[in-house]
């Protein structure tokens, strides 16, 4: 946490390489489909 808070962030930098998936019409159904993809994630652990 310290190198975090003096600006050194290469080691917490794991997700950077990561690609971010544009959703067609995020604006409109972002939120619902964000709803949705978690919805779905609990039933698969709730039947597990």
């Amino acid at each position: 946490m310290a190198q975090a808070l003096t600006g050194t962030l290469e080691q917490f930098d794991t997700f950077a390489g990561c690609k971010h998936i544009k959703v067609p019409l995020g604006d409109v159904f972002g939120n619902p489909m964000l709803a949705v993809g978690m919805w779905y994630y609990q039933m698969l652990e709730k039947l597990r």
